[in-house]
């Protein structure tokens, strides 16, 4: 160690002894050496028998005896100096030592938290190898995510035109999603251009649209959500991905990127002036975030549960709820700029995966202050909690209280384009919900 070679190898010294032994010294050199001077002078005084020199000499004997003692309170000096330097390396040696301990401790917890996790295993499958077909259209380009290459589209002349947060809505081709999408379009994502929707499947479904809006980011992936083989995990690698390259190519600006759901409503104006105007520690990765780590669910009937073959670590990660949350640039660079998420094991849940992203650069999760302004569930009732865990219907619109955006951010299962409707009043008019 630094501070035990230190030690040894300083001249062997005894401050405390050493000074106790000076002083003695002194005080008994100035008491013996004045005594026998004096006796001199008693004996002359008296008549005695001496030596006229002797007498001569007792001033100067006594200069000396002066300038000895000046001598030793100096070293006396010197050694109180060479004691208090001795201490002052002691404790800068244990200072370095708890420093050097603190770093061990730390990098001990670090390695037993993604041990628990398995957040630092890679994939394993080939990404070399080409597509049949190359994608000439204008928008395209490709990307790596879990081992795997994934070609994409995205309307470049509309991210040229998004602002500070850039927000990415996971959306389905079918089904439902083109009516939410609607609906999202006609209230909070209405005129802003950072609003982009997170789609995959066959391009021919959605060709019109992507033309028609020009706010769709498609993957060429099949739209597949339950299993273990779901689409979500890489449309949201898809969303970082694409922004870190977009914005490296044209140079583009931004502080944020937020990923939401397509039955989420968000308060953009609310959403901008928590992330840049209200005080706070610097986000790289917040939203409504687990405070601890929690056991995977094995062997239930639950659209959550997971295999061991899939995940055979005994916890997951911290992550926060994919209903929303926001990335830094900081994070997003190490995940998609340093090979984070082309190298990372994949995993069938969003947000579980996006916690193993955190661990594996590093980034604490970092819960919403106010937890009132994001709301994950509509009721919040068992009932609802049930049919969502279990991916049954939902619920019916009479059945829900009154839209009210107040003090609130975002807003998860929104139940109806007329529950989006609802929640979008209440933020135009917030008053709205008294007069229901």
């Amino acid at each position: 160690m630094m501070g035990a070679d230190y030690l040894e190898g300083a001249p062997f010294f005894r401050p405390n002894t050493d000074k106790d032994t000076l002083s003695t010294g002194i005080d008994t050199l100035i008491f013996e050496s004045h005594d026998a001077i004096d006796d001199v002078v008693n004996v002359t005084t008296k008549g005695g028998v001496i030596d006229v020199d002797d007498v001569a000499r007792v001033p100067t004997k006594r200069d000396t005896i002066d300038d000895e003692a000046k001598a030793l309170s100096k070293k006396e000096y010197e050694i109180d100096e060479t004691k208090k330097n001795v201490t002052d390396d002691v404790v800068k040696v244990t200072g370095r030592r708890d420093g050097i301990d603190d770093v061990v401790k730390v990098a001990a917890k670090r390695e037993y938290e993604v041990n628990q996790t398995g957040s630092m295993i890679n994939c394993t499958s080939n990404t070399e190898e080409d597509f049949l077909i190359d994608d000439v259209h204008p928008d395209a380009g490709t990307f790596t995510a879990y081992c795997q290459k994934i070609r994409y589209r995205v309307p470049i002349e509309s991210f040229k035109k998004a602002k500070s947060i850039i927000i990415g809505v996971l959306s389905g081709a079918g089904g439902i999603g083109p009516s939410r999408r609607i609906s999202i379009r006609e209230t909070w994502g209405h005129n802003r251009a950072s609003v982009f929707f997170l789609v995959a499947g066959p391009w021919a479904n959605i060709s019109e649209e992507y033309e028609t809006h020009k706010d769709l980011l498609w993957i060429d992936e099949e739209e597949v959500y339950d299993g273990e083989r779901s689409v979500l995990t890489f449309k949201t690698a898809s969303f970082v991905s694409i922004v870190h390259i977009l914005s490296t190519q044209l140079h583009k600006k931004y502080g944020y990127i937020f990923k939401t759901d397509d039955d989420s409503y968000v308060d953009v104006r609310k959403l901008y002036k928590q992330l840049y105007e209200v005080a706070h520690e610097p986000y790289d990765y917040w939203g409504w975030c687990q405070r601890k780590k929690f056991k995977p669910l094995r062997g239930t009937d639950s659209k959550w549960s997971v295999s061991y073959e899939t995940y055979p670590e005994p916890m997951y990660p911290r992550y926060c709820q994919g209903a929303g949350f926001a990335l830094s640039r900081k994070f997003v660079t190490c995940m998609a700029g340093e090979g984070s998420l082309a190298q990372a094991r994949y995993l069938p849940f969003e947000d579980v995966a996006m916690g193993i992203q955190a661990e594996r650069c590093g980034v604490v999760p970092t819960m919403i202050e106010n937890q009132s302004q994001f709301r994950m569930y509509r009721i919040f009732s068992q009932e609802e909690r049930n049919k969502v865990s279990l991916n049954k219907s939902q619920m019916d619109d009479e059945s829900l209280p009154t839209a009210d955006m107040t003090d609130k951010i975002l807003q998860h299962r929104i139940n109806s384009d007329h529950d989006m409707r609802e929640h979008h009043k209440s933020v135009l008019n917030p008053n709205y919900w008294k007069k229901k």
